[in-house]
């Protein structure tokens, strides 16, 4: 084979692969789009002021990543160890700056909003309302 040929094929070779190694290391920056649809939003309520957040999974990763939003474990406003689990987020409401926003759940047949764990991670009572309204279902009254 003429040497001008495998220099030919050698060097489109080369080309070939750097141009693959590049297309692959641009095309995928390490991190998906995440949703910003209402569709797989979290919901999220201040136990002070009961200020509601509905976050899409792309605002959460904001609130997550800002700087200071999300309380760290060690940051205990009573000092000492704090109860919070280590899957509790508490973040930081922004009106009051306090670290006092937590996960809420939303009743489905009624639409009220209310919160299971406080922002040291202590179980919250279940809300009269809802009491209320189970006993209610459950004696029929719907």
């Amino acid at each position: 084979m003429n040497p001008a040929l495998k220099n030919g094929i050698l060097i489109v070779v080369l080309l070939l692969v750097v141009g693959l190694a590049f297309y692959f290391y641009s095309r995928n920056t390490g991190e998906e789009a995440l949703p910003t649809s209402d569709e797989y939003a979290t919901h999220w309520m201040d136990e002070e002021t009961e200020e509601r957040f509905s976050l899409s999974p792309a605002e959460l990763r904001k609130w997550q990543t800002t700087p200071g939003k999300l309380r760290a474990p060690d940051d205990s406003a009573g000092g000492g160890v704090m109860a919070m689990g280590p899957t509790q987020m508490v973040f930081k409401n922004d009106s009051t700056g306090k670290y006092s926003i937590v996960r809420a759940t939303i009743h489905g047949p009624t639409g009220k909003w209310y919160i299971e764990r406080d922002s040291r991670g202590r179980d919250v009572p279940i809300p009269k309302w809802l009491i209320d309204y189970e006993t209610q279902a459950a004696q029929g009254g719907g």
